[in-house]
This record gives C-alpha cells, sequence and structure tokens, in this order.
C-alpha cells in the first residue's frame, strides 16, 4: 500500500523479492507461531506499542489492591495526594494539652501583656484616644455607660472614673497645651472640661446644643478653644474663657453631625462629618463653609491628618 508514513513503510513491505524465496514452512523442534505476542498490540506505529505493552512481567505479582487510607485512582500523581487518612500512632491532636491552657488571669508580680483585655466600662465604648502631651503617657476611653475613664499606658490599670452623666457619653478630647486636661460631649448636651488634678468633679460645664452633643475637639494652637457638633446639625466654637455663648455658630448640614475636628496645620480651620453623607470644611474667623465633599457612603467620618504627618 502506498503510504506517506515512513514508520508504516517498514512494517508493510512483505512481499517476496526474486531469488530470495519465502520460507514460511515449519522447522523441526520449532513451533510456527504467526500471532502477535501477548497484550502487545499490533500497529504500525513504534510510538503506541511503547505505551501498550502494560502486561505484567514474570515475577512478583502486581499489587493493585487499595490500600486503607489510599484512594484507588488510575494516576500516580492523584495517589500521592489523595492518602490523607490517620495512621495508626499519628493520630491529629488539636485539644489543649495539660499546661497549655489559655490562662489570661492577672498573676502576682507577673508583668500583664498588653494584648490582655480590660473590662471596666458597662456599656459600648463610643471612644478612645491618647494623650498628645508626651511626658503624660495616657489613654482616654468614653462609653454609653456614662462615664469617661483614664488609664495608665504603662501598667494598662484604670486611674480615674468619670461620672459624666446618666446617658451615654460619646466623644471625649484631650487638650494638647495641659496635661491631664479632657473635654467629653454627652447625650444631655452638656460639654464637660476635666482635670486629672480636680478629680472626679469637672471644672467646667457648658450647655453646648439643645440636643444630643455628639462630637468635641479642642484646638491644638488655642488652650481655650473648643468646638462642638451634635444632632441639631449645628457646629459651635467655645472660649472657655467666657463659654456663655459661643463664639461662632456653622450651621449647614441637614442631618446630625457626628464628628468635628480641628485642622493641624491651620488654627481658623476645622471640619465635620455628617449623617447627611457630606464632609464640609468650615472657617472659624469668617464663619461659613470652605467646601463640601460628597460621599456614597451611609454615615461619613473623616479626620484630618496629625501634626507630624509628612
Amino acid at each position: 500500500m502506498q503510504n506517506a508514513s515512513p514508520w508504516l513503510s517498514l512494517t508493510q513491505d512483505v512481499s517476496p523479492r526474486p531469488g530470495l524465496g519465502q520460507d514460511v514452512s515449519p522447522r523441526p523442534g520449532r513451533m510456527q507461531n504467526a500471532s502477535p505476542r501477548p497484550v502487545r498490540m499490533q500497529n504500525a506505529s513504534p510510538w503506541l506499542i511503547l505505551i501498550q505493552d502494560v502486561s505484567p512481567r514474570h515475577g512478583p505479582r502486581q499489587d493493585v489492591s487499595p490500600r486503607p487510607g489510599r484512594m484507588q485512582n488510575d494516576s500516580p500523581w492523584l495517589s500521592l495526594t489523595q492518602d490523607v487518612s490517620p495512621r495508626p500512632g499519628l493520630t491529629q491532636d488539636v485539644s489543649p494539652r495539660a499546661g497549655l491552657t489559655q490562662d489570661v488571669s492577672p498573676r502576682p508580680g507577673v508583668t500583664q501583656d498588653v494584648s490582655l483585655v480590660r473590662r471596666e466600662h458597662a456599656q459600648e465604648v463610643s471612644c478612645v484616644t491618647w494623650s498628645p502631651v508626651r511626658s503624660h503617657q495616657a489613654v482616654l476611653s468614653a462609653s454609653w455607660d456614662g462615664t469617661a475613664k483614664q488609664w495608665d499606658a504603662g501598667s494598662l490599670l484604670c486611674v480615674q472614673t468619670y461620672p459624666v452623666c446618666a446617658g451615654r457619653v460619646y466623644d471625649a478630647a484631650w487638650s494638647a497645651a495641659e496635661a491631664g486636661q479632657f473635654a467629653t460631649a454627652a447625650a444631655d448636651g452638656a460639654l464637660h472640661v476635666w482635670s486629672a488634678a480636680a478629680g472626679r468633679r469637672p471644672v467646667l460645664s457648658v450647655r453646648a446644643s439643645p440636643a444630643e452633643l455628639l462630637s468635641c475637639d479642642w484646638s491644638r494652637y488655642s488652650a481655650r478653644q473648643l468646638a462642638t457638633a451634635g444632632v441639631d446639625g449645628c457646629t459651635r466654637l467655645w472660649d472657655l474663657r467666657d463659654a456663655r455663648s459661643p463664639l461662632v455658630q456653622l450651621a449647614g448640614h441637614r442631618y446630625a453631625i457626628k464628628k468635628v475636628r480641628f485642622s493641624s496645620f491651620d488654627s481658623t480651620v476645622l471640619a465635620t462629618a455628617s449623617y447627611d453623607k457630606t464632609c464640609r470644611l468650615w472657617s472659624c474667623t469668617e464663619a461659613r463653609c470652605l467646601g463640601t465633599l460628597e460621599s456614597p457612603h451611609r454615615a461619613f467620618t473623616a479626620k484630618l491628618p496629625d501634626t507630624d504627618a509628612a
């Protein structure tokens, strides 16, 4: 047969040549066997012949029975990853071991790990802030349980509890000029100024809003200026030397103001974030809005960068 494959032509030329008589007669003592070898398929392609001879060889029997914990699979590679059954003496133990139980109870004379949880407030903690004065290593927290707490950053112990009001305390802000002095904004609409030296009583109280007071902030450039904002949608600037009325009142938000923050770089600018999905920049000296940032979020909160930010 005429074929373009050089491999097939080697096996297909079986015609007798002139002068070379084909001797196919059986010889004495030799059985004539023209059948293909066992399990080897007669194929003209040498490549198929190589992979089709998979018959077991004489010798040890091939054990293909499934082993315990090993799935029977024709692929040798899959079988490497499928043996995940536990072996005797190698059971997986994820139970806590004796002597290695987790114990977070304080021990006498042992320094507490900073990752330990301190549970002092009775309700949700709404605010936590570090003292900006380097020499005063303290943390301040405010809670819906009506209190503010001062913590020692080294021992993680509550050193003082301040009873702010009967309702919720939403925000607290340290003074950047005087160590241990801070202000709180609470649900009773009052702005309270506290001092660690004065104990559990505020040094100044101002009726800052007719509704809930949600946020307060201390100016970084003036030790006597505070800003407050709340549910009524107004921002007010206060001078603690005469707090009978606000210095400036800024209105423009349609809903409650969640946060108010002074600029770290300009003493006359502050920012507010409201539930109306906007953030506004204000000029304290001109009492006007400098710009509005729209937000697609349901609640918008913003914080101006710190003074030491690059």
